[in-house]
């Protein structure tokens, strides 16, 4: 049983890391990149994946 909590927790953490990781990537991308309607787009869909994850 305390080997399944471990797993889920480093899950979990893996997960959150991944996604704190892609939006700094995305606030990166903001600042140097114009926004436009391709980059709102790509926003959008980046906003997707991390509430997703």
């Amino acid at each position: 049983m305390l080997q399944v909590v471990i797993v889920a927790v480093i899950v979990v953490v893996d997960c959150v890391y991944k996604c704190i990781v892609f939006q700094n990537i995305i606030v990166y991308i903001i600042q140097v990149v114009p926004v436009n309607v391709v980059m709102m787009q790509v926003v959008i869909v980046a906003v997707i994946a991390v509430v997703d994850c």
